[in-house]
């Protein structure tokens, strides 16, 4: 027997959360307990892990962060559309009404758009970036 809904949402929500409260809590280990090391200083170390390993990972509990909200959002797809044409609607006093279909398109290309406009972000900052 599989969850409602409801109970799927809630549970997507608190691993969210607790993904959350790991990424800020890595970050947190990163930056203040395991900083980088200092030239001429021993190199902090927190359960045999140096700043490096605390660093990567940070990095892929974010990742792993960022697919949860994704699967949010996917799972929130129908009311987060519908809101967001409830809106434009009521700012551009149209009566237009799309159906789902349109919507799904719309919804594929603002998401094409959030990957290039990142992904052209990453390509500038990695063609800017200069060793020291």
């Amino acid at each position: 027997m599989g969850l409602s809904r409801t109970a799927t949402n809630f549970a997507l929500d608190c691993v969210a959360f607790v993904a959350l409260l790991a990424v800020l809590w890595s970050r947190m280990v990163t930056y203040v307990v395991v900083p980088p090391p200092v030239a001429g200083e021993p190199p902090i170390r927190l359960w045999g892990l140096g700043h490096a390993a605390w660093d990567a990972m940070n990095f892929w509990i974010t990742m792993a962060f960022a697919v949860i909200v994704l699967v949010h959002l996917i799972l929130h797809w129908t009311w987060v559309s519908q809101f967001v044409h409830q809106r434009v609607k009521r700012w551009t006093n149209s009566r237009a009404v799309l159906d789902s279909g349109t919507q799904t398109i719309y919804g594929v290309g603002f998401m094409i758009l959030v990957f290039v406009v990142v992904g052209g972000l990453l390509a500038v900052a990695a063609v800017a970036a200069k060793p020291m």
